[in-house]
């Protein structure tokens, strides 16, 4: 995410306190999901964040290091009264808003969902679910109101209306197969070796994830 033509987040501050460890200054590169995705699955020495360990992912990454478990779930507008969900099938017939390629997407493929309107970016989705061009979006909740307040909307106009246990996972930063087991093995030291300094707890409590208050 950008605040002020500035990359910003949790899994962001992470990456550059892992660098400073690992005295390296690797320039971070954007691009639209799906693009991302394949760079990774092809080339050698790419690092991908954050992205969610999924069974059908495992043996296509070199997983490096957790960053946080996130739960996702299905929200709507408030006053669209259409909708009443009580199961996975009453989704079904609705239009959702899903970034393309990623977990979410790959989520309602596997569960044949017919309806699903593909973005390059979640926040593409979060517009058009107020503009009423999809019905529902999927999202965690912290990172949804991060990307409505963002957007100038309201958060609270928008309404959980079905969580899936399933749809919890946890995201990481990954390597890609074609990179060394010497880079991968020397970033997951260096991610070990912060977990246990105060700076990785500034940044946890910063983003609500442990118990504390932060000035930040």
């Amino acid at each position: 995410m950008r605040e002020n033509g500035k990359l910003v987040g949790l899994s962001i501050e992470l990456f550059h306190t892992i660098q400073k460890e690992l005295k390296i200054k690797n320039r971070i590169h954007v691009y639209p999901w799906a693009r991302a995705y394949k760079l990774a699955t092809v080339e050698k020495n790419v690092l991908i964040f954050s992205i969610a360990r999924v069974p059908s992912r495992e043996k296509l990454f070199k997983w490096a290091g957790k960053i946080v478990r996130i739960k996702q779930d299905f929200y709507k507008l408030k006053s669209n009264k259409d909708i009443n969900i009580n199961s996975i099938e009453d989704i079904k017939p609705f239009r959702v808003g899903v970034p393309r390629n990623d977990s979410r997407h790959q989520f309602l493929i596997k569960n044949n969902f017919r309806k699903i309107h593909t973005v390059i970016r979640q926040q593409q989705a979060v517009k058009m679910l107020f503009k009423n061009r999809v019905n529902l979006i999927i999202e965690d909740p912290a990172t949804l109101f991060y990307l409505t307040k963002k957007s100038n909307l309201d958060p609270l106009k928008l309404e959980n209306v079905y969580s899936i246990k399933e749809m919890e996972v946890d995201l990481y930063f990954a390597f890609s197969k074609k990179t060394s087991d010497h880079i991968v093995n020397q970033f997951k030291f260096a991610f070990e070796k912060i977990r246990q300094t105060s700076a990785y707890n500034k940044i946890m409590k910063k983003y609500g994830l442990i118990k504390g208050t932060s000035n930040n």
